[in-house]
């Protein structure tokens, strides 16, 4: 869990655990250095919903600290292995929060061909707020699946500025 959030899962259940060799494997993005860069494997967050084109809650986000965030959904995460299975991911992402926020529904690619798609939204908030992120079936499947969330702060654009002023505050006085 992020420092600055809680993430939980409102519903469903994994089914990453031991069925990696179904899921989608995507770079680290962490990884640095020469070489071939290590592989990790989306999650498969799933529903049972026979309901096509229904939406189900899966994450749910509570702020622990004030500010704005880069909310991340993955999709697209299951290939067609056992054949078939590549229609279990959602076809459409929304976000929900407080006063009534609705991020609307943002479509996916329509395409499923097992590379993880990554919907941005960007949120902002108080302590305590909390967001819900939604997926929509796909009507080729009686289930409903994410591949996961991320969540990073945005940097306040002050706080960069008041640093360089500072440093350029310091080398004009030792100019002198």
């Amino acid at each position: 869990q992020p420092a600055y959030g809680t993430i939980g899962l409102i519903q469903g259940g994994y089914e990453g655990a031991g069925a990696e060799n179904h899921q989608s494997s995507f770079d680290d993005v962490l990884a640095a250095g020469p070489g071939p860069v290590a592989d990790l494997v989306a999650g498969d967050y799933w529903v049972n919903n026979n309901v096509h084109h229904s939406e189900n809650d899966f994450f749910s986000i509570t702020l622990s600290q004030p500010g704005s965030f880069t909310l991340g959904v993955i999709a697209d995460q299951t290939p067609d292995n056992p054949a078939g299975l590549l229609w279990e991911s959602s076809d459409g992402v929304r976000v929900t929060g407080p006063g009534g926020i609705d991020s609307g529904m943002a479509d996916l690619v329509p395409t499923r061909d097992a590379v993880p798609d990554y919907v941005i939204f960007q949120i902002s908030g108080d302590v305590g707020d909390e967001f819900t992120v939604w997926g929509r079936n796909h009507d080729g499947w009686d289930a409903n699946a994410l591949g996961g969330v991320f969540l990073d702060p945005i940097p306040e654009p002050t706080a960069p500025l008041l640093g360089l002023l500072g440093c350029l505050g310091l080398f004009l006085r030792r100019r002198r």
